[in-house]
């Protein structure tokens, strides 16, 4: 696909990649601030804005912006990353102006007033009860991240926040906070559809010219290496029916170079689907799990990958799981299974990939973040021949490298013991 791009005057960076397949445009704008941006103390900041910018303008009072995108037949979402937060919309192309306007009215004119804070403050704190505190085994990833990394280090904390602090932010945080990171120089903004370059990017500038792209850089948190902390063990009652473990390895961020991609096969080849080695052995073999997977969360500057595996009975304890999953782990590393099911993990990630470019929204995404973080949006299409690429002895040296058991990261969820009352 052809990709167009410009960086206009207001510092921000503009990729159109057009697509006529259908008769319908996704306007993607991606703001390079996630919870890693975040400081101690002023956690979840990231996310809660994600939510108030649907609050309203002047132009745009609250409640109408998803009902404007409604009735012009479009449909739009946003989400927040530990890196960068997203905001996209697909409407018919004849309603792309609409959407432009409503993008950068959002940007520009957006005014923060107190009662706003305070109701969506309420609704990312019950959000966060419902997905994490509430949900069984929910709180993995807040235990996780404080054993993985130093207290100094914002990948010390998970996207959504610590509860306390969204609870606690006041309207001076939150204007500090946008003014520092939603400013077109800080984002990038990708158009995918059946549209008319030329036309599209007059468009952009008419909506989209404001600011002064000289402005300074934006101070950022600082990553070293020395930050990721390994061998740690945490522990936490949860209501649930048995125990579960859950497993972490350091791998490199996508900033560090191309690792990711091998990790990606990686974790598919052990436990993708129920027909997967893990699954297989865990499950159906030696019986102690009703349920193990992996998960591999990609970040810039630090990669988790992390197992998991839920037991089946109540005798089973933390340990009997660990000692398990641990024996899986360190058996893939001599065995030579991972060969005969290379190329057919490789062909289900290309084939998901491709299914992405079906889509103008995956389209878009993707060349938002490579364009973010690379400078690059072409490199979008180059995924499949990456992935295409890879051989066993880049898994072999992936898992030499990054598996290794002492450096294991372990969280341990045990069953809330009911308290038995006494006469």
């Amino acid at each position: 696909m052809k990709v167009y791009k410009r960086k206009l005057a207001s510092g921000l960076r503009v990729v159109i990649v057009p697509k006529n397949t259908s008769p319908i445009v996704t306007v993607n704008i991606s703001y390079q601030v996630g919870s890693k941006d975040e400081k101690a103390g002023k956690t979840g900041l990231a996310h809660l804005f994600e939510h108030l910018m649907f609050e309203g303008t002047p132009n745009v009072p609250k409640g109408k912006f998803d009902q404007i995108c409604s009735e012009a037949g479009g449909t739009n979402n946003a989400y927040t990353t530990y890196d960068w937060t997203t905001y996209y919309m697909t409407v018919p192309k004849t309603q792309l102006e609409l959407a432009l306007w409503l993008e950068a009215d959002r940007l520009y004119n957006y005014k923060l007033e107190q009662s706003v804070l305070d109701i969506q403050k309420d609704v990312v704190t019950e959000e966060i009860y419902q997905t994490v505190i509430d949900r069984p085994y929910g709180q993995w990833r807040d235990y996780l991240s404080t054993i993985a990394f130093r207290k100094d280090c914002s990948y010390s904390w998970e996207v959504q926040g610590l509860i306390e602090d969204v609870r606690g932010v006041t309207l001076e945080d939150a204007n500090e906070f946008r003014n520092k990171y939603y400013k077109p120089s800080n984002a990038v903004l990708s158009i995918c559809g059946d549209v008319d370059v030329d036309n599209t990017f007059s468009l952009i500038e008419k909506y989209f010219s404001q600011g002064n792209g000289t402005t300074k850089l934006i101070e950022r948190n600082q990553f070293s290496s020395d930050m990721r902390l390994t061998g740690g063990v945490s522990s936490y009652e949860d209501n649930v029916p048995h125990s579960a473990v859950f497993v972490s390895f350091h791998c490199a961020g996508f900033a560090e170079g191309p690792e990711d991609y091998v990790a990606k096969i990686y974790t598919d080849i052990m436990a993708r689907g129920k027909s997967s080695k893990l699954y297989n052995s865990l499950v159906y073999e030696k019986e102690i799990a009703s349920h193990a997977g992996v998960f591999f969360d990609k970040r810039e500057n630090s990669s988790l990958l992390t197992f998991f595996i839920v037991a089946n009975e109540n005798s089973t304890t933390c340990d009997d799981l660990y000692s398990a999953i641990m024996e899986e782990i360190v058996s893939a590393k001599r065995s030579s299974f991972f060969a005969s099911d290379l190329e057919r993990s490789k062909n289900y990630v290309k084939t998901t990939i491709s299914g992405n470019f079906l889509k103008t929204g995956g389209i878009a995404d993707l060349v938002s973040t490579k364009e973010m973080f690379q400078g690059n949006p072409e490199e979008a299409f180059n995924l499949i021949e990456k992935y295409d690429a890879i051989t066993m002895e880049d898994i072999e040296q992936f898992m030499e490298k990054r598996i290794i058991v002492q450096n294991a990261i372990r969280v341990n969820v045990v069953p809330k013991q009911e308290s038995v009352e006494t006469d």
